[in-house]
C-alpha cells in the first residue's frame, strides 16, 4: 500500500518550520481555534508548503480553551481564514480534542457539513485513539467523514524520522484510518524541536481525492418548462429585443438552460428586425418619402431593399385587398376608406391602382 509521510505544524512551531524542513509530503497547518483565535504564523507556515511544492493540509481546533459560541461561529472563522489558500486545494480538518470531548457529538456533525457545503471539501476528523473508539465517533464515520487518528507509545526520547512508524489503533473506522499521527516528539532535519509526525494512507491520487472539490462534480440539471409555460419563438424574440435575455453568450446559455434552441430564437430576432425594417420603409412610402412609381422602385433598389416586398407591406398598411375590383374600389371611396383628396387619390396610386378609372366609377355611383 502506499503510504505518505507528513507533519502537522502549529503556534508551537516557527513561522519557518515549512521551509528549513525539508523531508515531508505533505504539513498539515493549524490556522484558526475556537471562536476568535487565528494564527499568526499560519501565513507564513502556508507559504512555505506551497514554496516547496508540498501537499498542503489546514485544520481548525475546536473551543481552543474558548467560550463556546456554536459550531456555525467556529466553521465561518475557518472559512474566512481559509478563502486565501482554497486555491492550493488543501486538505480540511476539524481538530476535535481536550475540552471539545465534552460537547455533543451534533456540534462536530454541524461543523463538517457547514464547511463541507462552503467549501465542497470532506473534511477529516482528527482526534485521539481513546474517543476515535467512542459511541460518539461512530456517528462521524457513518456521516463518511475520514479520520486522522492521533496515538503515541513510548515519548521518553524524541524519535527521529519516520521509520518504523507503528500500525494504527482500532476505531469506529476500523484499522483503516486516513491519517495516523503517530509521535509528538519526532525530530527531522532543519528543526531542532519536536514535531508531529504522521503517516497518510494512500498516494498523491488519493490526497487529491480527500482535497477535491465535489460541488464541480455535480452538474445543475437543465431545466425543461412545462409545455403550458413554453413561449413561442415570437415571445422570447420580443424578450430578446427588450434586453430581458442578456447578450452574447449568456443570452445563448440561458436560452439553452430553459430547453430552448437559441439558434431558432436568433432568426426569430432577425424576422422580427426585418418585418420592423419593412413597416417603416412603407410609412415612409406612403408618405411620399420614396417617390412615385418607377422612381420610388429605383430609389428603393439602390438602398438595398425590395421593392416588391416594400409595397406588399404599403398594401397591407393600406389594407389593399389583392385584386378589387374598380366598383369595389369606388364603393370603399365613397364609403370613406380611402380619405379625401389629395391624399386620397396618393393612396391608390401607391396601391396600384387606377385613380381616374376610379373616381369615374364613383361618380357613376353617385348619379
Amino acid at each position: 500500500m502506499s503510504i505518505l509521510h507528513g507533519i502537522d505544524v502549529s503556534g508551537h512551531q516557527p513561522p519557518t518550520v515549512t521551509t528549513t524542513v525539508k523531508d515531508y509530503a505533505f504539513a498539515i497547518v493549524k490556522v484558526t481555534g475556537g471562536s476568535s483565535y487565528v494564527s499568526k504564523k499560519a501565513v507564513q507556515q502556508i507559504q512555505g508548503v506551497v514554496d516547496q511544492g508540498k501537499k498542503l493540509g489546514l485544520y481548525h481546533f475546536a473551543l481552543d480553551g474558548f467560550a463556546d459560541k456554536g459550531p456555525e461561529v467556529e466553521a465561518d472563522l475557518f472559512l474566512k481564514t481559509i478563502e486565501p489558500y482554497l486555491k492550493y486545494k488543501p486538505v480540511l480538518v476539524l481538530d476535535w480534542e481536550a475540552d471539545a470531548i465534552k460537547l455533543p457529538i451534533s456540534w462536530a456533525l454541524v461543523w463538517l457539513k457547514r464547511v463541507e457545503a462552503a467549501t465542497g471539501v470532506r473534511p477529516l476528523f482528527y482526534s485521539y485513539s481513546s474517543f476515535a473508539n467512542d459511541a460518539k465517533a461512530a456517528v462521524v464515520q457513518k456521516s463518511g467523514y475520514p479520520l486522522w487518528i492521533a496515538a503515541y507509545g513510548d515519548e521518553s526520547k524524541p524519535r527521529k524520522g519516520y521509520v518504523d512508524a507503528p500500525q494504527p489503533p482500532e476505531s469506529a473506522w476500523g484499522d483503516k484510518p486516513s491519517l495516523f499521527q503517530f509521535t509528538r516528539v519526532g525530530r527531522l532535519a532543519g528543526y531542532e524541536g519536536d514535531l508531529d509526525l504522521n503517516v497518510f494512507y494512500g498516494d498523491s491520487a488519493a490526497w487529491a481525492e480527500l482535497a477535491r472539490d465535489r460541488r464541480a462534480a455535480v452538474k445543475p440539471p437543465v431545466v425543461t418548462p412545462p409545455a403550458a409555460t413554453r413561449k413561442t419563438g415570437q415571445q422570447l424574440a420580443e424578450e430578446v429585443l427588450a434586453g430581458k435575455w442578456g447578450n452574447g453568450a449568456d443570452r445563448v446559455n440561458r436560452l439553452r438552460a430553459q430547453g430552448y434552441n437559441a439558434e431558432a430564437v436568433q432568426a426569430e430576432v432577425n424576422r422580427v428586425l426585418t418585418r420592423r425594417e419593412d413597416k417603416r420603409l412603407a410609412r415612409e412610402v406612403i408618405n411620399g418619402k420614396w417617390g412615385d412609381g418607377t422612381t420610388r422602385v429605383a430609389r428603393l433598389k439602390e438602398a438595398g431593399w425590395d421593392p416588391e416586398v416594400v409595397q406588399q407591406e404599403v398594401n397591407r398598411q393600406l389594407d389593399v385587398k389583392s385584386g378589387p375590383t374598380v366598383s369595389q374600389l369606388a364603393d370603399e371611396v365613397i364609403a370613406g376608406k380611402w380619405g379625401n383628396d389629395p391624399i386620397r387619390s396618393a393612396r391608390l396610386r401607391l396601391a396600384g391602382h387606377n385613380v381616374e378609372a376610379v373616381q369615374a366609377e364613383v361618380n357613376r355611383k353617385l348619379k
